[in-house]
């Protein structure tokens, strides 16, 4: 064995694969490299990574080509010495996921045109791109679905759900989260305005009514103890969900407000009222340093 190529630091090779003809390894790289003003959170996020495709010399490990920029999960090379790589993450408003692809250098692997979108996923997700032996042809494992919500009586003794049954049943990616205060209604998020917005749906009706519907991503809803407010998470685009903001709304779900916070928001909950408490908290968790958590009651 050899090593053919050294990682620098913080840099990750997610991916890599043979060039037809086992002259050449191809690579994809990744280097966290967070943006001036981030922040450490609870996740690291794929913008905060800076993406390479490579080529070097499977003999010597020389290093042939690279191209800034290009993120995939995986990839193959095709006849006509083009490159078809599995893009999953949109970085930019200038790329989506999908297939792309674009023609290479048969020497270097070195890109000689600008890639094109072979196939768009859309809400579809997809993995594990290869070729044939000969470069006739490619596979993809394609998953499609859509999540919905699904209520359900829960039997004592047991304890066990039974007569589940779907509330939701469309395209759109809905998310429950709590419940009113009667248990007459689940609340949820949705996408099927175009962003996520919140909406509650009675357990009777097929229909949603719109809770919230403000600028920007409305997510992660929770019922306070008194069932007066629903507290929420609101951001302005996917990018920025690092920089989300805590707000409350009443039932009319007319004008809400921002809760004031001193410290970033990361997650937080809502126990429901019981007999023990007739105005349940709700906490607040802050991560530090992606070490430790410390909680705080709201």
């Amino acid at each position: 064995a050899r090593m053919l190529r050294r990682a620098r630091t913080g840099e990750q090779f997610p991916f890599v694969f043979w060039a037809q003809g086992g002259r050449r390894l191809s690579f994809g790289s990744r280097r966290y490299a967070p943006g001036k003003g981030s922040t450490k959170t609870r996740d690291y996020r794929e913008t905060d990574f800076v993406w390479q495709y490579g080529s070097v010399d499977a003999q010597t490990g020389k290093l042939l080509a690279t191209e800034s920029g290009i993120q995939f999960e995986s990839a193959c090379f095709v006849r006509g010495n083009r490159l078809l790589y599995l893009h999953t993450q949109q970085l930019s408003d200038r790329d989506s996921p999908g297939i792309w692809e674009v023609e290479t250098n048969a020497r270097t692997g070195a890109f000689r045109s600008r890639p094109t979108q072979h196939m768009a996923l859309g809400q579809n997700e997809a993995h594990g791109l290869t070729a044939a032996i000969d470069g006739s042809s490619a596979t993809a494992v394609l998953k499609r679905g859509n999540s919905d919500v699904y209520v359900g009586d829960l039997k004592i003794p047991g304890p066990e759900l039974v007569n589940v049954r779907s509330l939701t049943s469309d395209s759109n990616r809905d998310f429950p989260h709590t419940w009113t205060k009667d248990g007459q209604s689940v609340i949820f998020e949705s996408d099927r305005g175009g962003h996520f917005h919140i909406y509650q749906q009675q357990l009777d009706s097929r229909i949603p009514e719109t809770l919230v519907e403000a600028q920007g991503e409305q997510v992660f809803p929770q019922l306070t103890g008194d069932g007066q407010w629903v507290l929420f998470s609101r951001f302005t685009d996917m990018d920025s969900l690092r920089k989300q903001k805590l707000y409350r709304v009443g039932w009319d779900g007319r004008n809400p407000v921002q809760v004031p916070l001193d410290k970033p928001l990361d997650e937080f909950r809502c126990a429901p009222a019981s007999n023990w408490f007739s105005e349940a908290p709700c906490v607040l968790r802050e991560t530090i340093e992606n070490k430790q958590f410390v909680f705080y009651a709201l």
